[in-house]
């Protein structure tokens, strides 16, 4: 049976059209049931004594016509208790490198595509948090990323791509929707002088909150990537392993999660940055911590 054939203002019309009275009643919570018995009763005796005159002053002269109800409003249900658990400072993304799904933003180094979480990224690193700005909410300059030659017009054209006054990234085209209808994340052009390791450390390292092992050979790449991106913490935990005192990585790692929960508690939970209609990944970040 259609839906709205069982709602109330439609029972009251077809009612009314024949000429009929209207009763709700509701077995689960017990609504009704007594009062239209007894109305269904009392019309039934109130046609019978119009049909015989002579029963009007007899037995039935006392019998009251049926009674109009009361609309019948539905409780609503009790609200669900929900509990959430405090952020911890312990969670790692590091599974999320490499998958595709929620994957809102691309770096092409070297021709290799690298699928990247907006969330991730902004909350571990201001520098990421600029370029974002940028290149999803539309700005056209950051404390630290700019477009070259900074043009409203052509900054707000998603459809070409802008250079960016960069040391890392040099170029980039903001989301779109492809022919098909799905939504194509934004794409960003990393310089030419970054290598591909030293890249995959660097996101390894924001996902993670920790450096992958055997890392003494990619030191050199890193390190100047750290520079360049302003990631003291990254430059801190990569000489720590340059001199074998990766011992002391552990404070550093662990001030690293404390920061990070900070940022997605402030920035995205509190503030909303990147919670409107363009991205969605403030809703991963808070399915993943709770």
């Amino acid at each position: 049976m259609p839906e709205d054939i069982l709602l109330p203002e439609v029972g009251r019309n077809v009612a009314s059209k024949i000429g009929a009275q209207y009763y709700e009643t509701s077995v689960l919570e017990e609504f009704g049931l007594d009062h239209v018995f007894i109305n269904v009763i009392r019309a039934a005796l109130v046609g019978r004594r119009s049909r015989h005159f002579y029963l009007a002053v007899g037995p039935l002269k006392n019998i009251e016509s049926p009674e109009l109800q009361e609309p019948h409003l539905i409780r609503r249900p009790p609200m669900p208790t929900v509990s959430s658990s405090q952020l911890s400072v312990n969670v790692n993304y590091s599974s999320l490198i490499g998958t595709s799904a929620f994957v809102d933003i691309v770096f092409d180094v070297h021709g290799v595509l690298l699928g990247a979480h907006a969330a991730c990224l902004a909350s571990s690193s201001a520098a990421f948090c600029d370029l974002l700005s940028v290149v999803v909410l539309g700005n056209d300059s950051s404390d630290t990323v700019r477009c070259c030659n900074c043009d409203t017009d052509k900054c707000t054209d998603s459809a070409t791509c802008i250079r960016l006054d960069h040391p890392v990234f040099t170029a980039f085209s903001r989301p779109a929707l492809a022919n098909d209808g799905s939504l194509l994340p934004a794409r960003v052009t990393v310089n030419d002088t970054v290598s591909l390791s030293a890249f995959r450390v660097m996101l390894h390292f924001l996902y993670a909150g920790t450096l992958p092992a055997l890392m003494a050979h990619w030191c050199p790449g890193v390190h100047h990537l750290a520079q360049l991106l302003d990631l003291p913490s990254l430059e801190l935990a990569v000489a720590n392993i340059s001199t074998d005192e990766d011992f002391l990585n552990v404070e550093v790692y662990r001030n690293i999660s404390e920061e990070r929960c900070r940022h997605i508690k402030c920035l995205l939970l509190d503030d909303g940055l990147f919670s409107g209609n363009k991205t969605r990944f403030t809703f991963l970040y808070y399915k993943s911590v709770i």
